[in-house]
């Protein structure tokens, strides 16, 4: 919709008053502005151009090390899983020798006590020996008195 000024821009005079002129044309201020601006904006133009290959190329550049930066990550990803493996493997061997070393350290300390204890049922095996024997004799002479009772035959028996 024409604005009023728009209107009233067609009945202003085309010249100053005084005797009458050559005949005029109303002015239009918008086709004389769009003539004035004209060569700025073909100007501009070319900045835009410019400055849209500019855009464009930095947008290639990013898009190309986004995708290298993504090429590099899955690298590093992949060298730290088989770096994983490698490391798991030789914590793994590592571990199993401490154990090994601990459960030979156990053995041997085992084997000792062991041996202990054998020297010490080897040494007290005689006089126990001894005991249940008196006892058993007590108890067979108590029972079918003791001229029955055989007299002692080993050497523990004849120091008695």
């Amino acid at each position: 919709m024409p604005r009023v000024s728009d209107l009233l821009d067609r009945f202003r005079p085309a010249g100053a008053p005084g005797p009458a002129g050559a005949a005029g044309v109303p002015a239009d201020r918008r086709v004389a502005a769009e003539d004035e601006l004209a060569p700025i904006f073909a100007t501009l133009a070319d900045v835009e151009r410019e400055c849209a290959a500019l855009r464009d190329a930095a947008l290639g550049a990013a898009r190309e090390r986004t995708e290298r930066a993504a090429r590099e990550a899955a690298d590093l990803i992949r060298e730290a899983r088989d770096d994983a493996e490698v490391i798991r493997a030789e914590t793994t061997a590592r571990l199993r020798a401490v154990g090994a070393e601990e459960l030979a350290l156990l053995l041997a300390r085992a084997e000792d006590e062991a041996g202990a204890v054998r020297a010490r049922a080897a040494q007290r095996l005689p006089a126990l020996v001894e005991r249940v024997l008196a006892h058993v004799r007590i108890q067979l002479s108590v029972l079918v008195g003791d001229d029955a009772v055989p007299a002692p035959s080993g050497p523990a028996e004849a120091a008695r």
